[in-house]
This record gives structure tokens, C-alpha cells and sequence, in this order.
């Protein structure tokens, strides 16, 4: 089977939602799980409301509009039309896209992307699992061989979860 990975966050986003008519609109098909339209439309959205967040399309302004627009705090939004009504309220924002939150660590890189892996069937590209679904059962089985405590399981899978979220702060750009 050929396999591989993607940063991709299509189950219970309104992002994506958005997205997949507006896509199949203009292109006439639905987007392909596994290809770069979701993750360009998200940046063209993002780099949008840093400019409208900043007033200016100065290229430093807009630069360091970013992390404002994509980090918490500030109001959830998961479109262009709804972040930028937002702003213009004078309201923060916090826009979510359509491959996975937008939250980005010190160094610009995406601070927790929603992965999955992903698998030709049928001819077409298919999401496979979670990539956090599948580090979360790789933590418990190695929690389980080892004999650690079944009770106390569910709290240090969570803590490696948190860990590896921590870590990838420091992971460079």
C-alpha cells in the first residue's frame, strides 16, 4: 500500500466545511486529502487577516501580525469573513483552518498540526488514522508491556501527549 503523512484536520472543523463547497464550486470536484490546496488556502487566509490585523501590507507589520492572528487568545474563527469581521469589531482572533489549528510555536512552525496518515484506496487518497490517535495507542502499549499501573495509564499518556506538544516549541524551523 502507498502510505504516508499529512497535516490535516477534516472531522468536526468548520473550516473545512467551509472549504469543501467552495473548493468544489470553483473546481468541480471535491478536495484531495493529501494535497497542498487546504494547506495554501489556509495561508492565503492567514497572511489576509495579518494584513487587515496590521492596516498595512508593510511586510514586517504583516510579519508580526501573524502569531496574533493564529495564536490564542482572541475569538475562535474558522473563515477569512469571519475573522475579518472580527478585527474590524476590534475583537482578537484566533482563526482556525482548514488543515489544523493555526497556533504556531516561537519559531514560526505550526506549535500542534492535526496529522494523519493517509493511504491510496480505491484509487484516491484516504485518511487512515490520526497521528495522535496513533501515538496515544503506541504510548499505551508501551505503558501496558512494560507493566505500568492500568489506572494510572490514561494520566501519563496524556503527559507524553503534553510532553511531545511541549518539545516541538524547541524543534527548529
Amino acid at each position: 500500500a502507498i502510505v504516508g503523512a499529512t497535516a490535516y484536520d477534516t472531522v468536526n472543523n468548520p473550516a473545512w466545511d467551509a472549504y469543501v463547497p467552495r473548493f468544489e464550486a470553483k473546481i468541480g470536484d471535491p478536495p484531495e486529502i493529501g494535497f497542498y490546496d487546504a494547506w495554501q488556502y489556509d495561508q492565503y487566509i492567514v497572511l489576509g487577516l495579518a494584513m487587515a490585523a496590521a492596516g498595512t501590507t508593510d511586510g514586517a507589520a504583516v510579519a508580526a501580525a501573524i502569531p496574533d492572528i493564529a495564536n490564542p487568545p482572541g475569538k475562535e474563527v474558522f473563515t477569512y469573513a469571519q475573522g475579518l469581521a472580527e478585527l474590524e469589531a476590534g475583537n482578537e482572533i484566533d482563526y482556525h483552518g482548514t488543515t489544523s489549528n493555526m497556533n504556531l510555536n516561537s519559531v514560526g512552525n505550526l506549535l500542534s498540526p492535526v496529522m494523519a496518515v493517509i493511504q491510496v484506496q480505491d484509487g484516491d487518497w484516504a485518511v487512515r488514522e490520526n497521528v495522535r490517535a496513533h501515538l496515544r495507542r503506541l504510548v499505551k502499549r508501551v505503558l501496558r508491556k512494560h507493566g505500568y499501573p492500568p489506572d494510572k495509564q490514561e494520566s501519563a499518556t496524556r503527559t507524553v501527549l503534553e510532553q511531545a506538544e511541549a518539545l516541538s516549541d524547541r524543534w527548529p524551523a
